[in-house]
């Protein structure tokens, strides 16, 4: 072998030994190992975010002609809110108005039920403040409910 072609080889062959060293150096085409980026743990959780509530139940006792809860919160979407009466021999009801006070747009009512007795209201909500009062005693028994 001539001079000429042994230089020519060793050449070559530090060319594709660069080459293959930065190959390893920048990874080449070897993906990340999963423990990095792993892609599951993103597709885990973005469904979570996205998927619908499912619907949300609520119950206010009406006792001692009182709403046990001032305020309720819920998800979005199908609400249930089932009013409790336990007050013997007294009526009661749920209306459950736009905004925050019982001036907004009347969304749904149950029937006045004298207690005790259980009666439910089931509403489709956005986002928003509403407010919930029993007819019958509209300055004692009232509340908010905050969807979000």
């Amino acid at each position: 072998m001539s001079l000429h072609n042994r230089m020519r080889m060793v050449a070559l062959g530090a060319l594709a030994g660069a080459a293959l060293l930065a190959s390893a150096a920048c990874g080449g085409s070897t993906p990340a190992p999963a423990a990095q980026t792993s892609p599951g743990a993103g597709a885990a959780t973005a469904p979570a975010a996205n998927a619908p509530a499912g619907p949300t139940s609520l119950t206010l006792v009406a006792s001692n002609m009182l709403f046990d809860k001032a305020e309720l919160k819920a998800a979005p979407g199908a609400v249930t809110i089932t009013i409790d009466n336990q007050d013997t021999g007294i009526p009661h009801n749920l209306q459950v108005f736009k905004g925050s006070d019982n001036s907004g747009q009347s969304l749904a009512k149950t029937e006045v039920v004298t207690g005790p007795a259980k009666h439910s209201v089931t509403l489709e909500l956005q986002k928003g403040t509403y407010f919930y009062q029993c007819d019958v005693h509209p300055t004692t028994m009232t509340g908010k409910l905050i969807v979000g």
